[in-house]
């Protein structure tokens, strides 16, 4: 089976025709092909339906669309004209759209030397073949030449929906595949060169290079020799989606933090300017001080708060006009109870941000989570909390009494 990232279970898919794709690249393809599902890859960040990537085969974008022939007004070349709800409608090419986004990766990957051929004219030429295709879950092959769409979509880029089903020939499916790659390289792809990859198309994954603080993501800065980036487990986690309470486990060192910030980042890029703030808490003030200086340095300031949970409560007190309490040695605690009695009373509004991802949340009092569940939109529910077991005197947070109320097995993550 195939390595589908996020995972099978944690996919978003828009139609049947995704769910029956992926569920046959997952079925079909070896342990060591890796699928990525609605991908934004190269520097202008296109989304592709699913990104296959093979150590033996090479690099390939495709599109998937579940159109009916009926559906079919017009095609060219370049755009289609469906007729959807008595509206006809003007899309791109999938083929178009495929044969763009994969130019578009090679275009940052071949900026590496170390995937780049040194010979040949074609400047897109890199050591490991790539390419593109289509993939038409609601029209058979007969369909397909019968309308006539051999002349917008060329046959060999393009896999039917007869030629998917279970019943379709598993090597025959995986070879129709890697018939789409065109620009053919006898170059492989090594554990090396794959997080190479990784790092130019998915620059969501990279992580801060040593003696750095922030991850390089200017795509016009000159390239490092070394490219770190997160394990498969820790993008697959990464890009599982927002909606919803999570759980995020792992001990110390696995990156929980790291994943916590960039699922924060990549939320705040996809929202409106309207919408309300996503809320990073974390344990401790100097992290929280380094997470906020990475925030504001990709232009986030205005989206994301990251604070520290005492200085969190400190701001609701101060926002709200409501009193701080004396100063002592209970200070901090006595604040919390401040807030929790203002919020209890309606004097602090609940529900004021879209999104909220605590760290180390093993350090949580029960009662702090009870609070900070009550600021999430309850139109999302988006909330994710990481924490480490080997904290917990159980192994597991006692979460039943706090108002969160996590959706499956907890994400783990592990030390690579």
């Amino acid at each position: 089976m195939a390595t589908l990232i996020p995972s099978l279970a944690h996919c978003v898919l828009e139609h049947a025709g995704e769910r029956l794709v992926a569920e046959r690249l997952d079925q079909t393809l070896g342990p060591r092909v890796l699928v990525w599902h609605q991908a934004t890859v190269g520097p202008k960040q296109m989304q592709v339906s699913f990104v296959v990537l093979c150590p033996h085969r090479g690099l390939l974008m495709l599109e998937v669309r579940d159109w009916t022939v009926e559906q079919i007004e017009r095609a060219t070349p370049q755009a289609f004209v469906l007729a959807q709800e008595e509206v006809s409608t003007l899309l791109i090419n999938p083929q178009a759209q495929a044969r763009h986004c994969a130019i578009q990766a090679a275009a940052a990957l071949v900026r590496d030397a170390r995937l780049r051929r040194a010979d040949g004219d074609d400047p897109l030429q890199l050591d490991f073949s790539w390419g593109h295709g289509v993939v038409l879950t609601g029209i058979t092959r007969r369909k397909f030449n019968e309308a006539g769409l051999d002349q917008s979509i060329e046959p060999r880029f393009v896999i039917c929906q007869d030629e998917l089903t279970p019943k379709g020939d598993a090597p025959q499916v995986e070879q129709r595949l890697w018939n789409m790659l065109t620009h053919l390289s006898k170059g492989g792809i090594s554990p090396e060169r794959l997080d190479r990859i990784r790092w130019n198309i998915f620059p969501q994954v990279r992580l801060p290079l040593r003696g750095q603080w922030f991850a390089l993501r200017d795509p016009l800065a000159d390239l490092p020799d070394a490219m770190p980036v997160l394990d498969l487990h820790q993008e697959r986690v990464l890009r599982a989606p927002l909606l919803g309470h999570h759980l995020v486990q792992g001990t110390a060192g696995t990156g929980k933090t790291l994943l916590l910030a960039a699922r924060a980042q990549q939320l705040a890029r996809a929202s409106a300017v309207s919408s309300r703030p996503i809320l990073v808490l974390c344990g401790s003030e100097p992290l929280s001080v380094t997470l906020r200086a990475d925030v504001e340095a990709q232009g986030l300031g205005n989206k994301i708060q990251v604070r520290y949970f005492q200085n969190w409560c400190y701001r609701q007190l101060n926002s709200y006009g409501q009193a701080l309490p004396a100063q002592s040695q209970a200070a901090p605690d006595a604040m919390v109870q401040s807030v929790i009695r203002a919020v209890d009373a309606r004097r602090i509004p609940k529900a004021q941000y879209q999104a909220i991802f605590i760290d180390e949340g093993h350090d949580f009092a029960p009662e702090w989570l009870t609070l900070i569940s009550q600021m999430v939109d309850p139109g999302t529910q988006r909330l994710t909390l990481a924490f480490d077991p080997s904290q917990s005197p159980s192994g597991v947070l006692e979460l039943q009494s706090t108002g969160i109320q996590a959706q499956g097995e907890p994400f783990i993550v592990a030390t690579p």
